[in-house]
This record gives structure tokens, C-alpha cells and sequence, in this order.
């Protein structure tokens, strides 16, 4: 299965700022690193990511370029730069 996954889930995630939202972040990474599912993350998701990472939760541009370069180096996340957006609202 193949998820598509927002910004919020990994804001959430990185920064620990909602209790629920990072329980569920934190199942999601884990079905995926386990081979469950297969994260999509738009590229507009990803330029998302680091302007906030790094605008309003002051994180160092560095420490944001590693954590999204593991990420997509992690075998389990896969960019996309095109979607098919019919098939999305359907």
C-alpha cells in the first residue's frame, strides 16, 4: 500500500507538538520501515517541511537538510513531483 503523506504528519512527528498526532506519526514511520506501506511525499511537501522546520521552529537549515536527506535516502519514502489529482480527490 502506498500512503501519501501531508507535511503535518512529519512536523508533528519532528517536533513533538501534538501527543496524538505524533503517536500516529510515529505508527505510520514504523508500518513503513517495516515494509507495511510506502510513504509518497510530494515535492511541494517536502519545501513545505523545511520552511517550517526551519522559519518557525528555528531549527538550523543544516539539521533540516539531514533529516530530509535520511529520510528520502531511507528506502521507505518515495518523492513525487506529479499526481495524478483526479485520482487523489476520488
Amino acid at each position: 500500500m502506498r500512503v501519501l503523506v501531508d507535511s503535518n504528519v512529519l512536523v508533528s512527528f519532528v517536533t513533538g507538538r501534538n501527543a496524538a498526532q505524533l503517536r500516529s506519526a510515529d505508527r505510520l514511520l514504523g508500518a513503513a520501515r517495516d515494509g507495511e506501506v510506502r510513504l509518497l511525499l510530494h515535492q511541494q511537501v517536502l519545501s513545505e517541511i523545511a520552511f517550517v522546520l526551519t522559519q518557525f521552529y528555528e531549527r538550523p537549515a543544516s539539521e533540516v537538510r539531514e533529516m530530509l536527506a535520511s529520510l528520502l535516502g531511507s528506502g521507505f519514502v518515495a518523492p513525487v513531483d506529479a499526481l495524478d489529482w483526479s485520482r487523489l480527490l476520488d
